[in-house]
């Protein structure tokens, strides 16, 4: 990836920054308002900055769903500490649906209604959208109120979906960093475009800074969820390189000498696919594919890569042609291609064909005239298509025509995404209590929020003591992330779970004044189940 020029002022920067935190332009001109009146208390301050918000949802709309289809909706959000969630249905609290989505397999009048989730935590709640799901026996596909299906009627067996899955990567973090470039957004890509699918009904596997083995682990891995009827989307974000007419992804552990032995080859992607029985293969390259060694442009325009696809219904877009770069500005919350393409697989467009979904995605670069100073070359998207239908990522999944081990893999899947969904208490007394409360930034990476509870006058504070390193995996503390607690408060993300080799032990420390004299306590919390990615990959 090249990076573009930064610019704006500090105020479209701090604007930005609320925005993105989802506080909206009422609550900061009523918090402005209350400032007249008196002076905000610090914890009125730090409530406003920790309450939830939502970082992507089910679009407010109406889904018509025939009787037996399934249902999928998704919420997400953030806070301190991390939210815990509660789905509703006509106003009424689902038991158990707790998590952030909300999955009915097979519907039926019971389910018609109006859905939403609440996200809570000491700080405060907030709603994400309502949907409106309408159970029609004559209903043809899942859409909104303000358009049309294709087709109608019941899907036949050459169009039912029984699954849509998706792995996607983002390396940022390479240790060749200061030779190959640094890179901003391949992590926020790869979150964001979670949400998204996720909120389309797809079973997602995100994994962000893996080894090359790590990567060919991940897609092994897969593959195994691709059995017939399945739509499969493989999206890659990184550094990224081109050679004798073949495209590579860059792994985090490749060097600045580009040997092709260090990588991964897009047609490694393309064969792994191709052996399996999915219906749809989207394959997602948001990476540069320059030459290295400064080779004169030998190759056709569309590459060596064209040889690979040797099946109907493979779609591979390149997020620019041979020979050039993909750009990124770190002014921006993403890269260019990851925006366009969020623009576009939105709940607005969910009518829309994979080919007229990459067309706008296609248009959007061109509109932005992105263009590398140095060569004048400009990113172009770089479609290859076999599709011999119309595709749209939106179908409705039908999974009843899964066999038993596709149902052990999906399960599989869905048990290595669950963690402790409620507070976990690692330590009472009459006087403090201690606990932890976990959030998956993506599959590979967790967020553990500690808090220590008591009375005002105990003055409490809360430390993680933990090295750099546990269990095999890298430790950040919220101050090394940017994220800012508060004394009582502590944040830590347990990085590659890929690499876990035993089970992780979180060490705390927190002190308190009692008649007077700071008093210290430790607390350690061994977690026992092996947490997200890890259940799938590590093995003691």
């Amino acid at each position: 990836m090249e990076t573009l020029l930064p610019g704006g002022s500090p105020t479209l920067k701090l604007l930005n920054d609320l925005g993105q935190r989802g506080i909206t332009v009422g609550v900061l001109k009523n918090w402005i308002s209350s400032m007249n009146e008196r002076t905000p208390s610090l914890q009125t301050i730090l409530n406003l900055l920790n309450l939830p918000y939502i970082t992507s949802q089910s679009e407010s709309t109406v889904h018509v769903l025939r009787p037996g289809w399934s249902l999928s909706l998704y919420c997400d959000g953030v806070g301190r500490p991390a939210p815990s969630f509660q789905w509703f249905h006509n106003d009424t609290a689902i038991q158990e649906a707790t998590h952030r989505e909300l999955t009915r397999r097979s519907v039926s009048a019971e389910h018609q209604g109006v859905y939403f989730c609440k996200l809570y935590n000491t700080a405060g709640e907030i709603l994400s959208q309502s949907t409106r799901v309408i159970i029609d026996k004559s209903a043809g596909d899942v859409l909104t109120t303000s358009r049309t299906p294709r087709g109608g009627g019941t899907p036949s067996d050459s169009e039912r979906v029984a699954n849509k899955v998706a792995l996607l990567i983002g390396n940022k973090d390479y240790r060749f960093q200061q030779e190959l470039g640094k890179l901003f957004h391949p992590i926020n890509d790869v979150c964001d475009f979670t949400g998204r699918l996720l909120n389309m009904g797809f079973k997602v596997v995100s994994l962000v800074n893996l080894t090359l083995k790590e990567m060919r682990e991940a897609l092994v891995e897969f593959c195994k969820l691709l059995v017939e009827d399945t739509y499969a989307v493989f999206y890659f974000a990184g550094h990224g390189f081109q050679r004798g007419g073949r495209s590579y992804l860059m792994p985090i552990d490749a060097t600045d000498s580009y040997q092709t032995s260090e990588n991964m080859a897009s047609a490694e992607v393309l064969s792994a696919m191709q052996d399996t029985k999915a219906k749809l293969k989207l394959v997602l390259l948001d990476c540069c594919r320059t030459e290295p060694d400064h080779e004169a442009p030998n190759s056709p325009l569309l590459g060596g890569d064209l040889q690979d696809i040797k099946e109907p219904n493979v779609v591979v877009a390149f997020g620019c042609c041979p020979h050039s770069c993909v750009f990124e500005w770190d002014q921006e919350k993403n890269g260019f291609f990851a925006k366009h393409l969020l623009r576009t697989i939105t709940d607005e467009h969910r009518n829309k064909s994979v080919e007229e979904v990459l067309l706008d995605v296609s248009r959007g670069i061109h509109q932005e005239n992105l263009e590398d100073p140095v060569t004048r070359q400009r990113q172009v998207v770089n479609r290859i298509t076999t599709l011999v239908k119309p595709m749209c990522l939106w179908s409705p999944v039908d999974n009843s025509s899964l066999n038993p081990s596709a149902v052990a893999a999906t399960a599989r899947w869905q048990s290595a995404h669950e963690i402790p969904n409620e507070s976990v208490t690692v330590f009472q007394d009459d006087r403090v209590k201690v606990e932890l409360n976990f959030n998956a930034e993506v599959s590979n990476v967790l967020i553990v929020n500690a808090r220590a509870l008591g009375d005002d006058d105990l003055d409490l504070t809360l430390t993680f003591d933990m090295l750099d390193v546990v269990s095999g995996c890298s430790v950040e503390r919220g101050d090394m992330f940017g994220k800012k607690c508060g004394p009582s408060e502590a944040t830590l993300k347990v990085k590659d779970l890929q690499r876990l080799t035993e089970p992780l032990v979180f060490e705390l420390k927190f002190m308190y004044t009692l008649n007077g004299e700071r008093q210290q306590k430790s607390v350690s919390y061994t977690m026992e189940e092996k947490p997200l990615y890890a259940k799938l990959v590590t093995y003691w």
